[in-house]
């Protein structure tokens, strides 16, 4: 499970657009900050070509690595990972030494394209850089498990995390929902009561109740 977006967004904002210098720089980056705020509350109301206006306008008024990621960060945690992967792609044009979360969200970006193979081993190799941050590894690819893509490399991120923040029931129930959408229901509906046990929210709650569903119905097939 993740925060919202808003929250997690800002929460993964990568680089303050600070020390500018210049009072026209300063101007620049204060107007690119509004106009990406603006965005990301379009994305959320759904109006994309609002969205999409407001987050070029930011683009080319700041250019810079650190905007185009976070653009695109904010489409990774709409689930929109198509549309994230172009923005992705720029920020490495910026820098190639992005933070673990951009190189993840990029790695979803190439699986949702229909390139998996590339995905795959962008996950591996972000493998090595992990955070220890339980809510970053978290965040970052709950949105992905919930969409099933790249699930066993996910996995590998939601274990750490829990690891991490063995009481904590959102960061639980993101382990126990990848195991579910991976077809591990057994496995995952325990996880996902401990989740509940630990965290009452009606989305945990949701899961296990699927989680449940699902049993009862493979156990009825059997």
């Amino acid at each position: 499970m993740v925060r919202p977006l808003f929250a997690a967004w800002l929460a993964l904002s990568l680089f303050a657009l600070t020390g500018c210098g210049p009072v026209e720089e300063y101007a620049a980056s204060k107007s690119s900050e509004r106009l990406l705020a603006e965005g990301l509350e379009a994305l959320k109301l759904g109006d994309d070509a609002k969205a999409e206006t407001a987050f070029r306008q930011a683009a080319s008024l700041k250019p810079s690595g650190d905007v185009v990621a976070r653009i695109g960060l904010a489409y990774h945690f709409d689930g929109r990972f198509e549309q994230a992967l172009p923005w992705l792609e720029k920020a490495f044009k910026f820098r190639s030494d992005q933070p673990w979360s951009v190189h993840v969200a990029r790695a979803a970006g190439y699986a949702a394209s229909g390139q998996p193979e590339i995905g795959i081993r962008l996950m591996q190799d972000a493998h090595s850089n992990m955070p220890d941050d339980a809510y970053m590894l978290n965040n970052v690819t709950y949105v992905m498990a919930d969409a099933g893509l790249l699930l066993d490399e996910v996995i590998v991120v939601l274990e750490k995390a829990v690891k991490q923040a063995p009481g904590n029931g959102v960061v639980l129930d993101s382990l126990g929902w990848a195991y579910f959408r991976q077809g591990r229901v057994e496995q995952a509906l325990p996880i996902l009561e401990e989740a509940e046990r630990l965290s009452r929210n009606g989305e945990i709650k949701a899961h296990v109740l699927e989680a449940r569903r699902a049993l009862q119905s493979r156990k009825s097939g059997q």
